[in-house]
């Protein structure tokens, strides 16, 4: 017997393991029309993860959610029932994290032994006048996966797929990114936009800006920035640490231990 929640609070069935989630909510800016009787995506729900190896275990992939809303009012009917699923071949995707970019939205993703930045404009998701939206392009046996939405990737120094990204935050301006590696490692890259012929195709770049090598003695569960200060952020490990970042001069400027 399914359990009753209140809104905003919903159950969604998952048909793989999930080792990633992240919620984000859209800044009124972010409205895909300036007409208040239309619906408009109000909030995104990203969950990763897999079975593994995607010619034998359950598909790897990214699942994003987008809720809507009516003017002021959340429609609860509506709400979470359009999706995107990219599949990430035979890499899982370990770690999210989603935002919204000048009307357009963004999944950072930890998978393997990179980081992968997908998006779209938010538009997009309502061009089939309130249909689901569902793609399913790779072919999920081995291959490198969908990369409709693919902006941008970028590898890692020293990871493998076996010891690789394990968790990924964007700062407040959406102009910085911060990932932690199960070697203890953290960079942190600037996310830059590429010039492109076209108006509507976006395409980024990773420019690494830090690089924190081994100063987590254990794999890095948690990284997150300073909700203000871009220059700061904190990381949290398996090796019972806490740790706070100075970015800019690439030095720890606290250690928290757990008791």
């Amino acid at each position: 017997m399914g359990r009753a929640v209140k809104f905003p609070s919903y159950i969604q069935p998952i048909k793989f393991p999930v080792f990633g989630i992240s919620r984000c909510i859209a800044p009124p800016s972010s409205s895909t029309s300036s007409s208040p009787a239309k619906h408009t995506i109000n909030s995104i729900v990203a969950l990763c993860g897999g079975g593994g190896s995607a010619r034998t275990g359950v598909g790897n992939q990214i699942t994003i959610n987008f809720g809507e809303s009516q003017g002021i009012k959340v429609s609860l009917e509506n709400s979470y029932q359009k999706s995107i699923t990219i599949f990430t071949g035979d890499q899982t995707p370990i770690a999210v994290c989603c935002t919204i970019v000048q009307n357009h939205w963004w999944v950072l993703a930890a998978i393997g032994d990179s980081i992968q930045l997908y998006g779209a404009p938010l538009a997009s998701v309502n061009q089939d006048h309130g249909e689901d939206v569902k793609v399913v392009k790779g072919t999920n046996k081995g291959d490198d996966g969908d990369s409709r939405y693919l902006l941008a990737k970028k590898a890692l120094p020293n990871c493998t797929n076996m010891e690789g990204a394990a968790c990924v935050d964007i700062s407040l301006s959406k102009q910085y990114c911060v990932t932690g590696t199960d070697r203890g490692d953290i960079y942190v890259h600037s996310i830059r936009p590429l010039p492109t012929e076209s108006d509507t195709s976006l395409t980024f770049e990773f420019h690494q800006i830090a690089a924190l090598a081994k100063q987590h003695e254990r794999a890095v569960c948690s990284v997150t920035f300073h909700p203000f200060a871009e220059d700061v952020c904190i990381s949290s490990a398996k090796d019972g640490t806490a740790r706070v970042w100075d970015i800019s001069a690439q030095t720890c400027s606290h250690v928290l231990k757990c008791l």
